[in-house]
């Protein structure tokens, strides 16, 4: 899976392996909401695509050992404070299920199996509230991670995740909840503490908003060794994707500054 989109629902995770769907309240340029599900963090065949130009060096890293795998996800994954000014908690926050979300042929996120080595994983879904506007959003961010205790399963799951941007420019969730629309890659930023990483963006709906606003979002995902990493913002429909970029990509920065810290 990736961790997840990532959009990882607790953002469906893209080939997507991943965590359960979180329903979420987000402001519109109207100023209507809508009920937001971030999309799926990448996987080995999930939903959410990821993708983007690659970077780094495939193979590098190393797993973590089994015990150390709840841990490692716990603890490279970011909270509010750790994105920035006006982050809060969302509600659910936190998600350490090993639920495997895959994409199926028809290109929506359906349950499937984990790799035997996934061990450990974590989602944290943050929100700026908007001004004003109770229960209402002008951001939903979230970070993930899925650590695998054998590196030929981080690979395959970065791998297959990105493989289904290619396929699926338009994916489902499996409720039906929420549309992803041009997904497509883009190039990814310089990560030097990656081993491999790609990046896509696209507009997400859904189905709770009446408005049928589309709404922007960027993500990256990330392999490094045996860990898989998600990264995912979206924003209003006048959000700039310059800002989703910038923000998305510091958040990534930091997940894997943690990681590099404890070791991996």
């Amino acid at each position: 899976m990736t961790v997840n989109q990532t959009r990882m629902r607790i953002i469906a995770l893209a080939a997507v392996g991943g965590l359960a769907p979180a329903l979420l309240l987000t402001a519109c340029n109207s100023d209507k909401g809508g009920l937001r599900t971030p999309p799926p963090a990448a996987s080995a065949a999930a939903g959410a695509t990821t993708g983007g130009a690659a970077t780094g060096t495939a193979g590098a890293g190393k797993a973590p050992a089994g015990g150390d795998a709840a841990k490692v996800a716990a603890g490279i994954t970011l909270g509010p404070a750790e994105w920035g000014k006006g982050y809060t908690e969302d509600d659910p926050y936190e998600d350490p299920s090993l639920d495997y979300y895959v994409t199926d042929a028809n290109c929506k996120g359906v349950l499937g199996k984990a790799p035997a080595s996934l061990a450990g994983a974590m989602t944290r879904l943050v929100k700026v509230p908007a001004a004003g506007k109770a229960d209402l959003v002008d951001h939903l961010g979230s970070t993930s991670a899925l650590v695998f205790g054998d590196v030929a399963d981080a690979q395959k799951d970065f791998t297959t995740s990105r493989g289904v941007v290619k396929r699926c420019p338009t994916w489902t969730s499996d409720d039906g909840s929420e549309t992803d629309t041009d997904e497509h890659e883009v190039p990814a930023p310089a990560l030097p503490l990656a081993d491999e990483a790609y990046a896509q963006e696209g507009k997400v709906r859904y189905a709770d908003d009446k408005t049928g606003a589309k709404l922007p979002y960027y993500q990256l995902t990330v392999r490094k060794g045996g860990v898989t990493l998600n990264a995912y913002l979206d924003g209003t429909e006048d959000a700039s994707l310059a800002d989703l970029r910038a923000q998305t990509t510091a958040a990534m920065t930091a997940m894997l500054t943690k990681l590099k810290a404890q070791g991996h």
